[in-house]
């Protein structure tokens, strides 16, 4: 499983990204699973996606290894966030073939988000941008993919059902690059959670994650 990179994006932040090339046998072998993880790996069928699904989790136990911690599988809640067992660090986990990747913060709810530019953007743009979003946000495959990916970094981080990605996980202008930075916040009762996003293009997809 050829690694694309590990890194720290801030002092209590690191990034995984790896490219899926092993078949699923292989990365069950290479992965720990909780009870609970190993029920959900039973209900894919889809072989794609389950190549998928392991191979996220098996760079969750690399990254969170590589940074000498203890590793014993993840569990999810009620809104199907995923967290660590044993471990008080906040994860977020995202995979669209090849890619599979994965980001931890020592303090901070965190999410991260691959997603390729694809036709089916344009058709629901109106339901996931805000009015003012959509005069400012290109028509381009590149800006509403990106768009996309950025909102569902902070539902992730939020980690609740009940949002809107319309109306409560705004953006602000940007214009899509190789590489760069978007600013956004989270709106929810009453408050307004400015939240800094990172993105870069690797390939066909764009990998978006909070810092």
């Amino acid at each position: 499983m050829p690694i694309v990179k590990i890194e720290n994006i801030n002092e209590d932040c690191s990034l995984g990204l790896w490219k899926i090339d092993e078949n699923t046998d292989i990365l069950y072998q290479s992965c720990f699973l909780s009870e609970e993880e190993k029920t959900e790996l039973g209900k894919i069928h889809f072989l794609r996606r389950k190549k998928e699904w392991l191979a996220a989790r098996v760079l969750l136990r690399e990254l969170i290894e590589y940074f000498g911690l203890p590793y014993n599988g993840i569990h999810k809640d009620e809104h199907c966030k995923p967290f660590l067992i044993s471990n008080g660090y906040h994860i977020s986990i995202a995979h669209s073939f090849p890619l599979a990747g994965v980001i931890i913060n020592r303090k901070n709810a965190c999410g991260i988000d691959i997603e390729k530019p694809k036709p089916s953007l344009f058709h629901i743009a109106p339901k996931f941008l805000s009015e003012k979003e959509s005069d400012y946000v290109q028509k381009k495959p590149v800006d509403l993919c990106l768009a996309w990916a950025a909102k569902e970094v902070m539902f992730k981080m939020y980690g609740r059902k009940k949002i809107s990605f319309r109306e409560n996980l705004l953006i602000n202008p940007y214009i899509a690059e190789a590489k760069g930075q978007i600013e956004a916040c989270i709106r929810y009762d009453g408050d307004n959670v400015p939240v800094k996003l990172n993105y870069e293009q690797i390939e066909d997809a764009l990998i978006c994650y909070s810092l």
